[in-house]
């Protein structure tokens, strides 16, 4: 651990918890740089290093410029040359969330934040949870091109099966589900696609079935005065899930059964209980699940 590392870290630690990690971070790139050899006319660790501070050595990673503007008037050069500097809430004194939802709203960061999943360039997965969470934040504003452009991202990430970043799959995925209303439908249909191999537990087809029933859910909820129309246009994503429940218990797979009953359950619909209650017709009963 470098020499005062424990010390930066519990004066911040007192003050603003939240910036623990960001500083732990930065501190540790700071000291992953290599540091020559103590010259001769240095007396001691503490004499060298405060004449390497002095020149700036501390900031040797990633530069600090001084920005006057909101992110979103930036040029989408800078945002792309600065990425890793504005991601880590260098320019802001918001905390990290907030700094992170500006920063998504450039069309440029949320670009090259893709592009560096694909590549590998972002390996810390609380970093892409944060940054993706928030580009996911901006549906709720419900604008259609905005719109059409984020859920293009999301579900390109989830469905890149070699990301070097796996968690950023569902970091993706779940970055969907969204408090507010926004234009669910498209997104949902494209799911269907995505979770047609569902049925594995745990899989990501099934993760994509899981946020599909949510999903529709919250957009009959969103749109309640269209409940009865919506309802027949998600027809066959329902019909669809209920005939695999039966599927699978009338083949003895108690397991996958569970998993489209939980997913049943995320949409919650009335017309679900028809196909719930065949599947307590067969024998034997399915064993009591945990």
């Amino acid at each position: 651990m470098p020499f005062n590392e424990h010390i930066c870290v519990a004066q911040i630690r007192s003050d603003d918890p939240s910036m623990v990690t960001h500083v732990t971070s930065r501190l540790e790139l700071v000291m992953s740089e290599p540091v020559d050899a103590l010259p001769p006319q240095h007396t001691s660790s503490k004499a060298f290093v405060k004449s390497h501070l002095q020149t700036g050595w501390q900031h040797a990673k990633y530069p600090k410029p001084k920005l006057q503007h909101e992110i979103p008037s930036y040029s989408s050069d800078f945002v792309r040359n600065n990425f890793m500097f504005l991601a880590e809430g260098g320019n802001s004194s918001h905390m990290l969330e907030t700094s992170a939802f500006l920063m998504m709203e450039h069309p440029a960061a949320r670009h090259e934040l893709v592009h560096r999943l694909k590549t590998g360039k972002i390996t810390n997965w609380k970093l892409s949870g944060r940054l993706v969470g928030m580009m996911g934040a901006h549906l709720m504003k419900d604008e259609e091109e905005l719109n059409d452009e984020i859920t293009s991202h999301l579900l390109d990430l989830f469905a890149e099966d070699t990301l070097p970043l796996p968690m950023a799959r569902e970091q993706a995925l779940i970055a969907l589900l969204q408090p507010g209303c926004y234009a669910h439908m498209p997104t949902i249909k494209k799911l269907q696609a995505m979770s047609s191999g569902a049925g594995e537990p745990g899989s990501y087809e099934t993760l994509a079935l899981h946020v599909m029933h949510g999903m529709l859910r919250h957009h009959i909820h969103c749109n309640s005065d269209k409940r009865e129309l919506l309802l027949k246009e998600a027809n066959d994503f329902i019909r669809s899930t209920e005939e695999q429940l039966l599927q699978a218990v009338q083949e003895g797979q108690w397991d996958n059964a569970n998993m489209f009953l939980v997913a049943l359950l995320n949409s919650g619909f009335a017309c679900h209980a028809s196909s719930i209650a065949q599947t307590l017709e067969y024998s034997p009963p399915p064993p009591i699940l945990p």
